[in-house]
């Protein structure tokens, strides 16, 4: 983790896979802590399969009185989540070489479409070649919960997050992550 005291998260992804949710539970993790978060989600493609994402920076310290805003300029991002890879690669324009990505393995064949014939590359390895010591999170059709499986990847990266230790935390409990982990 970083030394500077805000750290910086965008959790991207399309629309219906649970952002929004994520964002909060994330949030909720900083209350917890007594650490002030600040963010924004934007919904601009929220219908299925437009692109979705959020922003989050996290004062590390409760002791300290920083403004901040809630934008993070590229480059200084810390923690990136993908719940959709070519996603994940489009906000890899604001990782530098120390920014944690972690992504799942999931694509919207609407990407594919949209470039069939013109992309001739993969999003993981091309995330691979920028930088290396990209996170693969698998979701696996089993795990998901029948008529929405994929808002469950979400909570599938949550605590994948967290067994990591990748949020600026000490405490990890969120209670309503055991519900929710109960359908995965």
């Amino acid at each position: 983790m970083n030394s500077q005291p805000i750290f910086n998260i965008i959790i991207a992804g399309t629309g219906g896979q649970g952002i929004f949710t994520l964002s909060n539970l994330i949030r909720k993790l900083a209350s917890q802590n007594n650490l002030r978060c600040e963010g924004a989600t934007f919904k601009g493609g929220a219908q299925r399969m437009g692109t979705v994402y959020s922003e989050l920076r996290i004062c590390k310290s409760s002791n300290e009185k920083i403004n901040f805003s809630s934008q993070i300029i590229k480059g200084e991002l810390d923690l990136l989540i993908g719940l959709e890879l070519w996603e994940t690669l489009r906000f890899s324009k604001y990782c530098n070489s120390s920014t944690t990505i972690i992504t799942s393995d999931h694509t919207e064949k609407l990407h594919v479409e949209r470039m069939d014939g013109y992309v001739n590359f993969s999003p993981f390895e091309k995330l691979k070649e920028m930088f290396p010591d990209v996170i693969l999170v698998r979701s696996e059709e089993k795990e998901k919960v029948p008529g929405n499986s994929m808002e469950q990847v979400n909570i599938k990266m949550l605590k994948e997050i967290l067994r990591r230790h990748l949020l600026p935390f000490k405490n990890y409990e969120l209670p309503e992550l055991h519900e929710l982990s109960k359908k995965i």
